[in-house]
């Protein structure tokens, strides 16, 4: 892997968990030394950022939930490559409004009676719950001040800056396709972009709204809607047959990935009232080199592993992937 120094800028909902574990597992395969702590190779400024301790410390992947652009260039990484994930808006936001139950904080009963209330006022609701989640959340994230969010021309010379300063937009609707271009950026196999997504909620619990409340969100939501648009339609140019067959078959091993390691998953509830989610039970413990490959997988963070268990022929042992499989 040629690249040196990574920084993933990570919104919520946008496939971001998924992807931070991608980078984590690549971090310990191809940057870690035996000598140095997982967590001198891979930060989140948020823990880290009022700490001056970090700044000595030579960081070789930096993830975090909101651009900050002074940080990297404080730790020598602005000329990490630049990566960063985007998923169509209105879904991102009523999965957001339900994966951390935002109608205490804007006094509703439920997403309908929101985009009712945004809707039939002037009042733009800008404000963002915990002071980190709201309304355009994936521009929010990426460095756009809220008092332009309803300003065209602020929002094009910001998605302006988007385009210089970041290497990869990844796209969630094009999520395997998204870890192929990843993985051509890096120069690493395609079983070492392998993941699976495990921060997600059940089908029945999503919330289906009409077109005419998406088209109301749509508007309320314009610059993340420009932002996707955007990098979407760029995305989609550089889309060849051979991603396209590469992706299908990340698809078919991380669906082998995830039905081998289900007995490691849990449902759980990380907020009142919210629909269920799987995620990985981080309690388990596990012996066998295949259990531990598979808590890695969906925690890769949890204490230190021997990189060898990664592997291409461990992997293709454990999930029974043949070598014609990967031409």
């Amino acid at each position: 892997m040629k690249v040196k120094q990574i920084v993933f800028v990570k919104s919520y909902k946008v496939s971001g968990t998924a992807i931070t574990e991608v980078l984590m597992r690549l971090a310990w395969l191809y940057l870690r030394t035996i000598d140095v702590k997982w967590k001198s190779h891979f930060l989140h400024s948020g823990i880290y950022e009022s700490s001056v301790a970090h700044k000595k410390i030579n960081f070789d992947v930096l993830s975090d939930d909101h651009w900050n652009e002074s940080l990297i260039q404080t730790l020598g990484m602005a000329d990490a490559l630049h990566i960063t994930s985007l998923r169509e808006p209105v879904d991102a936001f009523e999965s957001l409004f339900h994966y951390v139950d935002m109608r205490d904080f804007y006094g509703v009963s439920s997403i309908t009676e929101f985009v009712r209330m945004i809707n039939g006022t002037s009042a733009r609701i800008n404000t963002r719950m915990n002071g980190k989640w709201g309304r355009n959340q994936l521009s929010f994230a990426l460095g756009l001040p809220e008092i332009y969010f309803d300003s065209e021309e602020n929002i094009r010379r910001f998605v302006k800056k988007v385009e210089q300063k970041f290497d990869l937009v990844m796209i969630s609707e094009y999520y395997e396709e998204s870890l192929v271009i990843l993985k051509d950026m890096l120069r690493v196999p395609l079983l070492h972009v392998m993941s699976a997504k495990s921060n997600v909620r059940h089908n029945d619990s999503k919330a289906v709204l009409s077109h005419q409340e998406g088209s109301i969100l749509s508007k309320w939501l314009k610059a993340d809607v420009y932002l996707y648009q955007v990098f979407r339609r760029k995305f989609e140019k550089v889309l060849t047959t051979r991603i396209q067959q590469e992706a299908k078959k990340l698809q078919k091993f991380n669906e082998l990935l995830f039905n081998h390691c289900q007995a490691i998953l849990t449902e759980y509830e990380p907020y009142r009232s919210h629909p269920t989610i799987i995620k990985a039970k981080l309690s388990v413990i596990v012996s066998r080199r295949s259990d531990l490959l598979c808590k890695h997988f969906f925690a890769p963070i949890m204490g230190s592993i021997e990189s060898e268990v990664f592997r291409n022929s461990e992997v293709k042992r454990i999930f029974q992937i043949k070598d014609w499989e990967l031409d």
